[in-house]
């Protein structure tokens, strides 16, 4: 978005695409929400929106068995993750659209987070009304 001036919030922009996704045959996923998943809540916004899958790239480079680069800065694990458009990846400096941030480590391993996502996709559900998934689907949103 620094680059080119092209952004879009995230719910935006898979509510957008889901309402003009078109079927396809078989078991192949319709809509990949990919960017701007932050916090495990921003999955079930995801889904919400007509995602059929999230990436979760950055999120779980938070953790401690992942294989972002680990620093310990004042005592703190600091991690070190990178996009794939970014100039650490594509190994240039021209056309860079990703970029390095530095974070801390959550102290989780990969199955820790994977447990907490989810039992906060659980919630969500069940603040939905709902039994299964594709149930905080059938909610009313609010655009602000």
């Amino acid at each position: 978005k620094d680059k080119t001036g092209f952004t879009y919030p995230l719910y935006s922009c898979v509510k957008e695409c889901a309402e003009g996704k078109k079927e396809v045959q078989g078991n192949v996923p319709l809509l990949i929400a990919d960017g701007g998943i932050k916090h495990n809540g921003y999955i079930a916004k995801a889904i919400h929106a007509g995602a059929d899958m999230v990436m979760i790239g950055a999120m779980m480079s938070h953790c401690t068995d992942s294989p972002a680069e680990s620093v310990e800065v004042d005592g703190k694990i600091k991690k070190y993750y990178f996009g794939s458009a970014s100039a650490e990846n594509k190994g240039t400096t021209h056309h860079v659209e990703g970029f390095v941030r530095e974070f801390e480590s959550n102290g989780m391993t990969y199955e820790q987070k994977l447990k907490e996502i989810e039992e906060d996709l659980q919630s969500a559900i069940s603040y939905s009304g709902g039994k299964a998934l594709l149930d905080i689907r059938n909610v009313d949103f609010v655009l602000t």
